[in-house]
């Protein structure tokens, strides 16, 4: 119970920004269309759609079936120049011949795959990360694939800041952060792949009473 006061203290001193956000609309689907992204090159809007047949988690998922080119969903962010942004999709596969998936950042290609396998494992998907850096205040984010046999199944499409390992308090709470972190032994924060901030490298230093 002695540590309570301390947690308080350091979850309170900590700014807001620490938390990873998804700055994208709608990176997965649920509101079972395409609200947020904007539908380029479509051939046919029977290829390309929101439904719920075998998400990755939620209850829809975005289905691209061109049959001789990718269509794309974009969205256009409000970016920090200079700031490294965390991009990720889970993909699915079904196999068929020929197919590619394409995945524009900024205008720039950052993945390019053509002929995808199926995958394994994940319910069939697999997930994809890179980290890119904002060159201007808007960057657009492209996504786009065909599959003349089938379709390509896009899932939990997310775009996260990559916030300081340690950032600067606010004036207002620079006293409380400096309290937590004495109280803690001056343990710094540590991120986890997705850059999501999950504890202190010392659990053990709070054991016992």
């Amino acid at each position: 119970m002695r540590l309570l006061p301390a947690l308080v203290l350091i979850v309170v001193g900590l700014p807001a920004s620490l938390g990873a956000t998804n700055i994208l609309a709608n990176g997965n689907f649920e509101t079972g269309d395409f609200t947020g992204w904007t539908l380029i090159g479509s051939e046919d809007l029977r290829l390309n759609y929101v439904g719920s047949f075998d998400p990755f988690q939620g209850a829809y998922n975005a289905y691209l079936g061109n049959l001789t080119a990718p269509a794309y969903i974009l969205q256009t962010l409000s970016t920090i120049p200079g700031l490294d942004y965390d991009v990720s999709w889970w993909l699915h596969s079904d196999g068929g011949l020929p197919s590619q998936f394409r995945v524009l950042w900024g205008g720039q290609v950052i993945y390019d795959q053509t002929n995808l396998l199926q995958f394994v494992g994940q319910l069939g998907y697999a997930q994809f990360q890179f980290r890119e850096t904002a060159t201007g205040p808007s960057t657009v984010l492209e996504l786009g694939g065909y599959d003349r046999q089938g379709w390509l199944y896009l899932d939990d499409v997310s775009v996260q800041p990559d916030a300081p390992l340690h950032p600067v308090p606010e004036p207002a709470t620079a006293p409380l952060a400096a309290i937590g972190l004495l109280l803690f032994g001056g343990y710094p924060l540590v991120r986890d792949r997705a850059g999501r901030y999950c504890g202190f490298r010392r659990e053990s230093r709070f054991h016992g009473t």
